[in-house]
């Protein structure tokens, strides 16, 4: 499974500083996701995802996943019936991926936080939503 850690700052910007400790601190998870490493660094935050591509390895399934620059997504997990939730949304979402991860983002811009009552697996969950000025941090037990 992939790895992700990442910092917020809410008084401040990141510095280079936090930056440089973030990043050598998710060097503790690069085996966890051996396939890409993306960093991601915004005003308040610094976030580093280590990818393991299982269900789409294509680049557009990246993370931490953006298609416009207001949210911000890292997910680890699996959801196990997002099959079924790109059906049921199909006519509301507009997907690029075939990733479980893309599922997650849409489902968000389309239910709000309430999105996370539909999803079924095993996850952690970082959004950033720069526009509303909110972080949500959501994680699933076995």
């Amino acid at each position: 499974m992939c790895g992700f850690s990442g910092y917020l700052n809410f008084s401040s910007n990141i510095s280079k500083i936090e930056q440089k400790k973030i990043i050598n601190s998710s060097k503790l998870l690069e085996h966890r996701g051996p396939d890409k490493t993306n960093i991601i660094i915004h005003k308040h935050l610094c976030a580093v995802f280590h990818r393991l591509s299982i269900i789409d390895p294509s680049e557009k399934s990246d993370q931490p996943f953006q298609k416009d620059k207001n949210l911000i997504l890292l997910f680890n997990g699996e959801i196990y019936n997002y099959k079924d939730l790109k059906n049921e949304f199909s006519e509301s979402i507009n997907l690029i991926t075939q990733s479980d991860t893309e599922i997650i983002y849409e489902l968000y811009k389309l239910k709000g936080e309430d999105f996370i009552n539909h999803l079924k697996g095993m996850y952690s969950i970082a959004l950033i939503d720069l526009k509303n000025k909110a972080y949500y941090f959501f994680y699933s037990e076995l």
